[in-house]
């Protein structure tokens, strides 16, 4: 029989869970509510022109050798510099942007989320912070009315609810998988072994690249395995897939996807085994840390959302300006940061308003935006379709773009 106290103790504090979530959803309506009046009467302000506030977040910590945040952060100064040197937006209202590091940790994420939704006179953030972030906090920006547009979540579920202001600008998983599909089979590959780790993403492009691969030909065969991102040996793994080890085995390529550290470290071990045929990885590689383990990046294949040999002026005038301005070529967050800005201008100016409802509306089903990295259009979940992805090849040290027909 169930205790009496134990019923009265759980009816508590479900009754209590309740009571918070209804006092949540109640603040997260008014601060919706202030945001929509606030943009409506900074509008309609022309005389004294209130600046266009701007939340950003990314990651970054100085024990960490990645700059992505940095370069993240650069291509978003470069971006409001060229608009607020044209004049700014609508009025010419000029845009202020406020900073805020996460330092790749999700509480400090989510902290983040609520001081920016507190602030009312900011009408969206833009994050470079990946999905382990950005899926949770989007929920604190959908509620209180804050536009949201990531960089770098490719997460499927970031716009499974279909959210009004939660957007991104760089396809999903999915598409990624579907992308490498296509490249594979141009490059008329039939044998190819897949090593993932087990996490999410990785298990997602693996399982669509699968999908969509093996109904191509009859001829094409996949050898799939797993290893755990906490490994700092894959002797095992390795073993399994070694010519030398194993004198059946035979393959085309790897596709080796999971985190960015455990793919360099898996890259060395088989470059080091004796293995060399080309590795096809995920868009997390693509980095300049791969060429920094040096001969052993050699023949690995990237995908990337930017190309540097676009044609298309203007992202050569973007590349130039970064260049100058930075004293560096443009790394894909540069590009990613730069064209969230330019996004969110291109909805202030046909939606001729900042207010976040009306920016939305702008937004969900946008097309053919003209990109730095390419055409793209937007649908009715936030998501981007219709935008190409690159590959290049690490040749003697170096990226090497190339076309897949």
């Amino acid at each position: 029989m169930i205790n009496k106290k134990v019923i009265i103790a759980v009816s508590i504090l479900v009754v209590s869970v309740i009571i918070v979530i209804d006092i949540l959803s109640e603040n997260y309506n008014r601060q919706l509510i202030a945001r929509e009046i606030t943009a409506k009467e900074a509008d309609r302000d022309i005389d004294n022109k209130p600046p266009v506030k701007i939340g950003i977040t990314y990651s970054y910590n100085k024990n960490n050798p990645n700059l992505d945040g940095i370069n993240f952060v650069n291509g978003v100064k470069l971006a409001v510099n060229n608009i607020n040197e044209r004049g700014g937006v609508l009025n010419n209202r000029k845009i202020e942007l406020v900073f805020e590091n996460d330092n790749f940790d999700m509480d400090q994420a989510k902290n983040i989320a609520e001081k920016f939704s507190r602030d009312t006179d900011i009408i969206a953030v833009i994050s470079s912070s990946d999905s382990k972030s950005s899926v949770p906090v989007s929920i604190t920006y959908q509620y209180s009315g804050v536009i949201f547009i990531s960089t770098s979540s490719t997460n499927p579920l970031y716009t499974r609810e279909a959210f009004k202001y939660i957007f991104r600008n760089i396809p999903d998983d999915k598409h990624m998988g579907k992308s490498i599909s296509k490249l594979v089979d141009s490059l008329h590959y039939t044998n190819l072994i897949i090593l993932h780790s087990e996490e999410e993403a990785p298990k997602t492009i693996s399982d669509v690249f699968t999908q969509n691969w093996i109904p191509l030909s009859s001829k094409n065969h996949i050898f799939s395995t797993s290893f755990h991102t906490k490994d700092v040996s894959f002797h095992d793994v390795i073993s399994k897939i070694s010519p030398i080890v194993n004198k059946r085995v035979e393959y085309d390529a790897i596709l080796l996807l999971g985190e960015r550290d455990s793919v360099l470290k898996m890259i060395s071990q088989l470059r080091n085994a004796g293995i060399y045929a080309p590795v096809i990885t995920g868009n997390n590689l693509d980095t300049h840390e791969l060429l920094d383990i040096g001969e052993a990046a050699n023949n690995t294949i990237v995908p990337t959302y930017f190309s540097l040999d676009l044609i298309q002026q203007n992202t050569q005038d973007f590349i130039n300006l970064y260049n100058k301005t930075n004293g560096a070529l443009p790394a894909i967050d540069a590009a990613q940061g730069y064209d969230a800005i330019m996004l969110l201008e291109n909805a202030i100016s046909n939606s001729k308003s900042t207010v976040p409802s009306a920016l939305s509306e702008s937004l969900l089903y946008m097309t053919k935006h003209k990109s730095i990295t390419g055409t793209y259009s937007l649908n009715h979940k936030g998501n981007v379709v219709h935008r190409e992805i690159f590959f290049k090849r690490v040749v003697d040290g170096k990226f090497r773009f190339f076309d897949i027909k």
